[in-house]
């Protein structure tokens, strides 16, 4: 009888903790961001608004709006060349340069209003092997770059590892990858969890 408590009150303990530990674990990345956020942004108002005035949420409120006049602004010709102008600043400073680059080159990638072929969800044949690797392509041609990297029907594909934020880029011949019917986001969450989602499914 008490064993079988026991096993009882560890199972339900394990179903509940593997049931709630990612609604938590990304409601606290997103009580974190919106902390952040209120803090510069209160530290922002304090220039324009007495202490007294200012209530918790504010910052918040005052960077969404701030966030969507620029959008709506963008739409306008001076906007833009002021924007590039600091732009183009920002790309001055060497060290500055290459991480601003990197966070435009991902949030490029990951912008709603891009237009782009890129972002397949490929499986890549290893040479010599019959292994595949699941893949996304980030870049259709490498013509553009220096030699030795410009080889023609070559492209980038990024492949990701499971477990674990990262992975590598590699660059394949176009034949050696096949196009797989599944969006990035549903290809990334697979990777990401091994595809145990997948067997458990199919196992249901």
């Amino acid at each position: 009888m008490k064993k079988s408590l026991i096993k009882h009150f560890s199972s339900m303990f394990l179903r509940g903790f593997f049931t709630l530990f990612p609604l938590l674990l990304s409601a606290y990345i997103l009580m974190w961001f919106l902390n952040l956020a209120e803090s510069i942004a209160y530290k922002f108002l304090l220039f324009f608004l007495p202490d007294s005035v200012y209530t918790p949420g504010l910052g918040i409120l005052v960077a969404v709006l701030i966030i969507y006049l620029f959008g709506v602004m963008l739409d306008k010709s001076t906007t833009r060349k002021v924007f590039q102008w600091v732009e183009d600043s920002f790309q001055v400073i060497p060290l500055v340069r290459s991480i601003y680059r990197a966070l435009k080159d991902f949030t490029d990638y990951l912008s709603p209003n891009k237009k782009r072929k890129n972002g397949r969800t490929v499986l890549v044949q290893m040479p010599h092997s019959k292994i595949e690797l699941i893949g996304l392509v980030t870049r259709e041609s490498l013509t553009d770059l220096p030699a030795p990297l410009g080889q023609p029907n070559y492209v980038a594909v990024y492949l990701p590892m499971s477990y674990q934020f990262g992975g590598y880029t590699i660059f394949v011949p176009r034949e050696n990858i096949k196009e797989v019917p599944l969006g990035t986001e549903q290809a990334m969450r697979s990777v990401l969890t091994a595809w145990v989602s997948g067997q458990e499914e199919k196992n249901d």
